[in-house]
């Protein structure tokens, strides 16, 4: 069974696997509400969910050990009434309108919709204020409608299709299932985004960002307090909402600095400035999301995922290069080797050298004496050297050596000098 260090890491294995993870100890409440869920489908003549168990892996770390079952669930059959298919769900935020889309649902929604003013039931032609309204689309003209909750009897001629809008937008989410700790309990927490975009700062300050493919690869590393794109938005609110006593050290250890809330609000009102100034047509689904975030100024814990990549936009806006994690055997490894640090030539022609060195690159060119390997060097005090030879040394990239040989001439590629090396031998 595969074992993760951190339970959040599990959740990103998913989706690299096109899989919903549930822990076990929520297994009966996930099972009873997709039993419930295709109940209500076959009472609503509407496709069913399936769901079946693909893998199991377990969380495991010093204190606690819990495994987690993920499941496939297809939900691809679109959910329609009288030629009307349900694409998307409003949520009419002050800052804007959230666009939760139907599973089935794979193309974009009108861009219209997401206007912090669009509040207009395209039924009766109400424009108030709502928190929730529904797009759909017909099937055969593929002109698209929003219709207010209490209007949808009326426009679809369907006895209860506000019960169908609910079924179709009510597949489980994972945050229903995910929490294994009880730090959240009560009123959901909300944190102001300044505070939120400051705490990510400080997480990637002292980590560096992750992928979902170093995620994976590195499993077995060490996790505890790292980093991760995807995974930055869940510590940040984490530290943010911390209210038990017993972990307050550690969110006075872990909290943004003056320095951090002063850049997040400059982030913020660059973003707001970039968004403002973009295309509405160039703007999809996600980034009105994040839109949509900047303009309301807060965040939940549900949104801390989506919320983070505020963060990531910003440096890839202003150009600016994104710090990675380095696992601490990369670090090991790349704090051993051998440095470029004198753009200079070595010796004279003919002279006789010999110098610990590390391989930087290794090639092979066919000429008209036979195969010629192209083997590149870093000598330990910082100098290039470069060897043409027939013979297969048998050695790797990073490998490091001792090296004789006569310098034979000088090369500069790309501006940086070159000593040509012949007549080499490896003494260890």
């Amino acid at each position: 069974m595969k074992e993760f260090k951190d339970h959040q890491m599990i959740y990103e294995y998913g989706k690299e696997k096109g899989l919903f993870p549930v822990p076990e100890i929520n297994q009966d409440k996930f099972i009873e509400k997709m039993n419930k869920l295709n109940k209500k489908a076959k009472k609503l003549n509407c496709p069913q969910v399936v769901f079946e168990e693909k893998e199991r892996v377990l969380f495991r770390n010093k204190d606690n050990a819990l495994c987690f079952i993920l499941y496939q669930i297809n939900h691809s059959e679109q959910i329609k009434i009288n030629g009307w298919i349900f694409t998307a769900k409003l949520e009419c935020l002050s800052g804007g309108n959230l666009i939760s889309k139907n599973p089935s649902c794979k193309e974009e929604i009108p861009i219209k919709y997401r206007d912090i003013s669009f509040s207009i039931c395209e039924h009766c032609n109400i424009n108030r204020k709502r928190n929730v309204l529904y797009i759909v689309k017909n099937e055969t003209t593929q002109e698209f409608k929003s219709v207010g909750s209490s209007c949808l009897k009326d426009f679809l001629g369907h006895a209860s299709p506000e019960h169908i809008a609910e079924y179709s937008f009510s597949i489980p989410s994972e945050e229903e299932f995910s929490d294994i700790s009880d730090y959240i309990s009560g009123s959901i927490p909300i944190v102001s985004l300044q505070s939120f975009i400051a705490q990510c700062i400080s997480w990637v300050r002292k980590e560096g960002f992750i992928t979902k493919s170093m995620m994976i690869e590195h499993n077995n590393q060490e996790y505890e307090s790292k980093n991760y794109i995807s995974h930055t938005g869940y510590k940040a609110f984490d530290v943010l909402t911390i209210t038990n006593y017993q972990r307050m050290d550690y969110r006075n250890k872990n909290i943004y600095t003056e320095d951090d809330y002063k850049k997040s609000g400059e982030i913020i009102e660059i973003m707001n400035r970039y968004y403002d100034n973009q295309p509405e047509k160039d703007i999809d689904d996600f980034n009105n999301n994040l839109r949509v975030i900047l303009k309301s100024g807060t965040v939940s814990y549900k949104q801390d995922s989506i919320s983070a990549i505020i963060l990531m936009r910003y440096y890839q806006v202003i150009g600016e290069k994104i710090s990675y994690w380095i696992p601490e055997n990369e670090k090991q490894k790349r704090a051993s080797e051998f440095k470029f640090l004198n753009n200079e030539y070595i010796g004279t022609i003919k002279e006789k050298i010999t110098k610990q060195v590390q391989i930087k690159y290794i090639s092979e060119k066919s000429t008209q004496y036979g195969l010629i390997y192209i083997y590149k060097f870093i000598s330990e005090d910082g100098y290039k050297m470069v060897w043409f030879s027939s013979n297969n040394i048998n050695k790797n990239i990073g490998d490091k050596l001792y090296l004789s040989g006569t310098i034979k001439g000088y090369n500069e590629y790309k501006s940086e000098k070159e000593t040509i090396i012949t007549r080499c031998k490896i003494i260890s």
